[in-house]
């Protein structure tokens, strides 16, 4: 697969339905009501799931209690990810922070501000960013590793079924344990 293909089905797979991708947008706008962005992580955790499975049509809006829960575990999932890289960034922040003066509100020591807030901030950047992309591997794995940690040994269990548009369900992900 060539970098023109790759950059085209990039282009190709959220255009493939405009009211899905319209759907999502309006999702993501009304996300300061809190619920809605849960479903909108949701839908993408689902669009991954699918993408893995193969199919090049965006997944459905449906089952949004299961997609609500599904973003809910996603984002879960991005915060303990990000413990390390917030705990970091702040405790630059309030270290820095600690060289202003209370009386004048000077800072006391510009390199040693600078170098603190600076240092620190660049530090936690470069590990959330790190840390990000195995997060993101993590969730696209997860549907395989919640169905492992849930089948009894000795059984073949399918991981997610999948509808299709042409009115079949596809499962994926079956895995066999021993």
């Amino acid at each position: 697969m060539d970098i023109g293909e790759i950059v085209n089905d990039a282009i190709r797979y959220p255009s493939s339905d405009w009211k899905k991708v319209i759907i999502l947008g309006l999702l993501f706008l009304i996300s300061f009501l809190i619920i809605p962005i849960f479903l909108a992580t949701g839908y993408g955790f689902r669009a991954l799931k699918a993408s893995i499975a193969g199919f090049d049509e965006l997944p459905e809006f449906d089952e949004w209690g299961e997609m609500f829960v599904d973003g809910l575990k996603v984002f879960v999932v991005q915060i303990v990810y990000m413990i390390v890289p917030m705990i970091i960034i702040i405790a630059g922040v309030f270290g820095s922070l600690s060289m202003v003066s209370p009386d004048t509100g000077m800072i006391t020591n510009p390199t040693a501000f600078t170098g603190l807030l600076g240092g620190t901030v660049i530090i936690g950047v470069i590990l959330a960013i790190i840390l990000g992309l195995i997060e993101t591997i993590a969730i696209a794995h997860w549907p395989t590793m919640t169905a492992n940690l849930e089948q009894p040994s000795g059984s073949v269990k399918s991981l997610t079924s999948y509808p299709r548009s042409d009115g079949l369900t596809t499962s994926y992900g079956t895995s066999l344990s021993g």
